[in-house]
């Protein structure tokens, strides 16, 4: 969950609906996510969703690996 105003957020979001596009096309990508104790390397795209709040300036985003 992030504000629509957030930076990081402008930069993540544009980010990942290129990686979707990727998956749609077939385009030979990887991805790599490190998180504490969590490594994953060569990860796909299994789905990318995106939730704007209507009372707020909150968006709610899903990624699975």
């Amino acid at each position: 969950m992030g504000k629509k105003t957030s930076p990081g957020f402008n930069i993540i979001l544009p980010l990942f609906k290129t990686i979707y596009e990727y998956t749609l096309y077939g385009k030979d990508y990887r991805i790599a996510y490190f998180n504490d104790n969590i490594l994953i390397f060569s990860g796909k795209l299994v789905s990318f969703n995106t939730v704007e709040q209507k009372d707020n300036d909150l968006v709610n985003i899903s990624i699975t690996l």
